[in-house]
């Protein structure tokens, strides 16, 4: 049985294919992921896109299901959240033989096309869910720290899944449980206020100059080709680019700036960034009471930077990779991974 799984973001578009036989056993995982803003891109691409990657994904044949999760919806291209799902599962409907496609929800119960577009809201965003049940089945009890492009879930996971307060976007925010600060696409505004700048504070400019994705690049927590967002400005994506991007962030520039002062900058938003994760972490650690000793799975491309030492800021237990705890190469796509095997393993169970 050949099983895709997508994950559709607001800002990429990612997806797995794998193959599970009657056994239960795995094979055959491939992966793709592609930057694709939605809000800034036409929806015939989309389509497009989606039907490529899905042929690819079930290695030229028919997939027998393709299990689909989606924060796309939230983005303000759609006039409400509603809208969103609605027109992705109306589009992917077009492409794929409805029979073939399934959507787990945030309470992870299996949907079909029909039961999507009459509860579109338990869809949303169930991005979460599929993840941390598939890490639950490895490691039950643990806090799963998940940084992306663009946000941060702090799931904690007991008996195998995840016990979260907050159930939608808005109520995780409220719990610490989503923090929207990320590894790409967050502007520094939104991180800092003020920096220093040789003994003196200096506020910040609110202008969209540059991106978390900057200040990785020249702090080399990331590399050119990990930079796949747009930029602020349009222009490239080396550490000179960048750094000119950040200098605008107190309305300077490369020759008003020395090289020392603008990494200086980078530090200080990092740090910030580090402190806001840090915080949502601590406030989930209390609101759950977790114990010390629990082990934290790092996800996504900010684990390293952002996640490893946000963590290591409170008192909790050991640190493993999410490709570790599910057996993954690094390159698979984690959610879309675990959103196919949620919808294969569930459809074997009932064969």
């Amino acid at each position: 049985m050949r099983v895709v799984g997508l994950d559709i973001g607001g800002a990429n578009v990612k997806g797995c294919g794998i193959s599970i036989d009657v056994s239960g056993e795995l094979s055959g995982v491939i992966s793709v992921s592609h930057d694709f803003p939605i809000w800034l891109r036409d929806r015939l691409q989309l389509w497009g896109l989606l039907e490529e990657s899905i042929e690819y994904l079930a290695e030229r044949m028919k997939p027998d299901m393709v299990s689909v999760v989606m924060t796309a919806e939230l983005s303000d291209t759609f006039s409400t959240k509603r809208e969103g799902v609605l027109t992705i599962v109306e589009g992917l409907e077009e492409i794929l033989d409805s029979e073939s496609l399934l959507f787990p929800t945030v309470d992870l119960e299996l949907f079909n096309l029909e039961q999507a577009k009459v509860n579109p809201l338990s869809i949303a965003a169930a991005n979460w869910p599929a993840l941390a049940w598939a890490v639950g089945r490895k490691v039950s009890e643990c806090l799963l720290i998940d940084i992306g492009s663009t946000t941060t879930d702090i799931i904690p996971i007991s008996d195998g899944l995840p016990q979260t307060f907050g159930s939608d976007d808005t109520s995780r925010l409220t719990h610490g449980e989503l923090v929207y600060t990320g590894a790409l696409r967050t502007d520094l505004p939104a991180i800092v206020k003020f920096v220093n700048i040789d003994g003196n504070k200096v506020r910040v400019s609110s202008e969209r100059f540059a991106f978390s994705a900057d200040v990785h690049l020249v702090l080399s927590n990331i590399t050119e080709s990990q930079y796949t967002c747009d930029t602020a400005d349009g222009r490239g994506k080396t550490v000179e680019e960048s750094a000119a991007r950040i200098a605008r962030l107190v309305c300077g520039d490369i020759e008003s700036l020395t090289k020392e002062q603008i990494l200086s900058v980078a530090s200080q938003v990092y740090e910030h960034q580090l402190i806001d994760i840090a915080d949502g972490v601590k406030q989930v650690i209390n609101e759950h009471e977790l114990p010390s000793d629990c082990p934290v799975i790092l996800s996504g491309l900010g684990a390293y930077f952002l996640g490893r030492p946000a963590a290591e800021k409170t008192n909790l237990g050991s640190q493993h990779s999410v490709q570790e705890v599910l057996g993954i190469d690094e390159n698979v796509a984690e959610t879309a991974y675990a959103c196919a095997l949620f919808a294969g393993l569930a459809k074997s169970d009932d064969q």
